[in-house]
């Protein structure tokens, strides 16, 4: 347990399907245990992962069909609903591909707040907007900006971020005992395992496959 508990505000697309989603999950986890006061903001009613704290589920007011006057409201019920809590941080999951979008987040949604942005791919287009070089200077005002991994780090750092930091994600030591047994043929053999969805945009399945028949591997 911290002998500085905080009160900290994730913030999310949803807690389903998704790399990033089970992250988030994870890391309510982790907090809770830790002795901080955990809240999960989720833009989308998907929730299927285990997760630890309170639950603000903006999804459940999208209505169909839905328009720009009550994406506003909706966003308005989060800002009263970070404002009500006045978190010690906010840690934002989310992809950040439009400049507008944003900036909207950063001058209204998270005006005067701690935020910590978390980058979980190398990816530009995912994470710097369609302006990267606008982007850099609202990263650059964040309290942290966390890294996946040192690769998305060393990227950060030649894009101006001066503020990032690697840590990576979680694993979760209870899932090797969840594991069904191995097929026979793979028992007792040493092997390769890729685990992913199989989207070569953002995955690149058919890269792996093509630089393992031509490593020293095979």
């Amino acid at each position: 347990m911290t002998k500085n508990p905080k009160k900290v505000c994730l913030v999310t697309i949803s807690l389903a399907q998704g790399g990033v989603e089970r992250s988030v999950a994870m890391l309510s986890e982790m907090l809770s245990q830790w002795g901080h006061e955990v809240h999960i903001i989720t833009l989308n009613d998907r929730i299927e992962y285990e997760f630890q704290g309170q639950l603000f589920n903006l999804g459940k007011f999208k209505t169909t069909p839905d328009n720009g006057l009550k994406r506003l409201l909706r966003f308005r019920k989060m800002r009263n609903y970070l404002v009500k809590n006045r978190f010690d941080f906010i840690i934002d999951h989310r992809p950040k591909m439009n400049m507008r979008k944003e900036r909207f987040y950063h001058q209204y949604l998270y005006r005067g707040f701690r935020k910590i942005y978390v980058v979980h791919s190398s990816h530009g287009q995912l994470y710097a907007t369609d302006t990267p070089e606008k982007a850099q200077l609202i990263y650059q005002k964040n309290f942290a900006t966390v890294a996946v991994s040192k690769y998305i780090h060393q990227q950060l750092i030649r894009q101006g971020v001066t503020n990032s930091l690697t840590i990576y994600n979680a694993v979760n030591p209870d899932w090797p005992k969840k594991q069904q047994p191995l097929p026979e043929p793979l028992r007792g053999k040493e092997y390769l395992l890729a685990y992913g969805r199989m989207d070569d945009s953002v995955k690149d399945f058919s890269f792996l496959i093509q630089a393992f028949s031509v490593s020293k591997l095979w």
